[in-house]
This record gives structure tokens, sequence and C-alpha cells, in this order.
């Protein structure tokens, strides 16, 4: 099996799909993955790291919306430049206090407050996972060499249905032990629960 030429399969047939969707029936994904979400948080979550939905991810706005009119505050994601693939989450007061990063993803600055709860809820974006919680990226490994820096994290994908494979039938998914699989799977129409 050529593991990388799959993963890049996988990965060509989940952008197309994500090019078809319709914007209105997105809008109401998006809103039953927020709500799905938001009803997993523990109570008393202060914190949630999450990310900025871009190319057609699994949209965020209407999650980070109602995090932050529950008074719970969001961090985001910061790719530090190097070697060691260094991502660090920072919380931004206001939306304009993003910056585009090189890789076009809205990023805070580093001048923002920086996270300091290393056991906070985590939602991770990806470009396909399994039913039994593997995931695969984009392909730099921040996320992976994030929660092993920091493996106390409760972690939580989401994801559109189609973006969802049989493990059993893509065995691709599990052939690198370092990926770090996810807690939990939010879809438009299921939780799973690993």
């Amino acid at each position: 099996m050529d593991i990388q030429a799959e993963k890049d399969a996988i990965r060509r047939q989940v952008f197309a799909g994500r090019l078809d969707i319709d914007p209105t029936e997105k809008a109401v994904w998006d809103a039953a993955v927020a709500n799905r979400i938001l009803s997993l948080l523990p109570e008393g979550t202060r914190v949630v790291c999450a990310y900025v939905s871009v190319r057609g991810e699994t949209g965020t706005e209407e999650l980070i919306r109602k995090l932050r009119a529950s008074r719970i505050r969001v961090a985001l994601p910061r790719v530090i430049p190097g070697p060691e693939r260094r991502m660090r989450f920072f919380i931004p007061r206001r939306e304009s206090d993003l910056e585009i990063s090189r890789f076009g993803i809205p990023e805070p600055r580093m001048s923002e407050e920086e996270l300091g709860d290393p056991t906070c809820p985590v939602i991770v974006p990806g470009v396909a996972f399994s039913d039994r919680g593997a995931r695969i990226g984009y392909g730099a490994g921040y996320y992976d060499c994030f929660f092993a820096r920091e493996p106390g994290h409760m972690t939580i994908a989401c994801a559109y249905d189609f973006q969802v494979f049989p493990e059993a039938v893509h065995p691709v998914f599990s052939a690198d032990p370092r990926d770090v699989r996810m807690q939990k799977l939010v879809t438009p129409s299921r939780l799973y629960t690993f």
C-alpha cells in the first residue's frame, strides 16, 4: 500500500466534496455542528481552542460566536516558524486582531494573551477522519506535535459527514502511530465517541 498516495487520493476526494456544498446547506450543517460541540463541553469550561475555518472547512464562525456569547474565551492557533512544527494558541480580543499567515489562514497576533490551560477542549480541523477517531490533516503535522507536547487536552474534531471514512476499508488511517486520535468527532448528523 502506498500510504502517501492513498492519503492524497482521500484529500482530493474531500476537497472536491467541499467545493460542491450548497451555501445554504453548509450554514445548516455548521449550525448543527456548533450546537453539538457546545453540548459536549464540560460544565464550567472557561476557554476553548478553536480555529478559523477557511477553504470550505467545517465552518467555525457560528461556533465561535456562540462560545463568546456563553462567556467562553476562544483561543486560536498561530504557527511559529521553525523546524519544530510548533503551534501556540492565543486569545484575540476581537476578530480584527487577526492577521493572515503565510498559509493564508487568519491567526492571532503574538502580542495577544497566550493560552495557559493545558487541559481545555481543542476543536480540531482535518481533511478526513476515520470512524475510529483517526485523522488526516493537511500534512504538516502541527496538531500532532502540539498534542505530543500537551496531551491533556480534550480533542473534538468536526467534519461534514462525507469526510468520515470506515477505517476497516481504509487502513491508511492507522498507518502512522504518531498521529493523534480524536476523543470525539462531530458531524452535522452524528457524534462519534472514541
